[in-house]
């Protein structure tokens, strides 16, 4: 990694937009979990993006799952996922994401 890989932002809110920015278009679907930290879908409305809550319950640690993202109406742009989420605290663990993600923990690690 080098100098040109680090992005500095004022608070994390500012790293939310511009990771959204480069990550979705307007109209893109954009699936977050609920209970969740409400400033994710504030951003990606305010960003003409489309957002579907997945509602998740203790049974599923508030975290999504593969079976609820199988269930949605059609296929979303991306998935916000928060580990350790706000305001429930929970984590995925690495097979929980690559289940939900496919290749996401190789992307993430290395």
């Amino acid at each position: 990694m080098s100098r040109a890989d680090v992005v500095a932002t004022t608070g994390s809110s500012g790293g939310f937009l511009l990771a959204f920015l480069a990550a979705f278009d307007p109209g893109d679907v954009v699936v977050l979990a609920r209970p969740g930290y409400p400033a994710y879908r504030n951003v990606l409305t305010a960003l003409g993006c489309r957002v579907v809550e997945l509602h998740c319950g203790p049974e599923t640690r508030f975290q999504p799952t593969v079976a609820a993202l199988e269930a949605l109406p059609e296929r979303p742009a991306g998935l916000v996922v928060a580990s350790p989420a706000n305001p429930t605290g929970t984590m995925v663990t690495p097979d929980e994401l690559a289940a939900i993600a496919p290749g996401a923990t190789r992307t993430a690690s290395g």
